[in-house]
């Protein structure tokens, strides 16, 4: 079964938010904290252990204040919901919304231009499995497309 990945860029500080085993990726151009989880959650509510960077502070997710370890409830889970998040982070306040889908969520971290660049890729699953660097050169290039492509073509 063929399944669409999305493409997101991180910034290094965004990329600390665990919902159980699930990852949550910063879009850094959407200011969404994206979130693949099995389809079967769409529709109903769910209860997470929260794991977040031990620095941070004053977290609160959709309105409820909570600290890293913490259960969140995520009342009503559909595409495109979006339930706010804060925090302060070093002095910095952080502030976006946590979403959700069910197709894979591809993160792409580096500096890219036209040229190659160094950087990882990473494909998020919504099994809860992530697989990085898919040919471990640490740099994204044809060989790591083409595995992506393959994988989520094959699962």
């Amino acid at each position: 079964m063929a399944a669409i990945a999305m493409v997101t860029a991180c910034v290094s500080w965004a990329q600390a938010i665990y919902l159980d085993n699930y990852r949550a990726v910063h879009d850094s151009r959407n200011n969404i904290w994206l979130c693949s989880v099995p389809q079967a959650l769409f529709g109903n509510d769910w209860e997470v252990t929260i794991t977040l960077d031990p620095s941070w502070t004053e977290v609160v997710v959709d309105g409820v204040a909570v600290i890293d370890g913490d259960p969140v409830m995520f009342n009503g889970i559909t595409g495109g919901r979006l339930y706010p998040f804060k925090a302060q982070a070093a002095g910095q306040a952080i502030s976006g919304n946590i979403t959700f889908t069910w197709l894979p969520v591809l993160e792409l971290n580096g500096n890219f231009s036209n040229e190659y660049a160094a950087g990882t890729v990473s494909l998020n699953d919504p099994d809860g499995n992530s697989k990085s660097d898919m040919d471990g050169s640490n740099e994204i290039d044809i060989s790591d497309v083409t595995a992506l492509i393959n994988y989520i073509l094959t699962h």
